[in-house]
């Protein structure tokens, strides 16, 4: 979602723009979430004595 698109949404439904963006970063990181799976735990480590 560009920030016009979320501006506009805002003034529309009388919502703030930050609104609409938070929406959409929240699905973006779920949607990758899900796409890279197990893939991300194998892959990146944790610092020693953390779980």
């Amino acid at each position: 979602m560009s920030a016009d698109t979320a501006l506009r949404l805002g003034r529309y439904l009388d919502t703030t723009p930050q609104f609409w963006l938070g929406l959409r970063t929240d699905f973006d990181v779920d949607v990758v979430s899900d796409q890279l799976g197990d893939r991300l735990d194998r892959k990146v480590r944790t610092p020693t004595g953390r779980p």
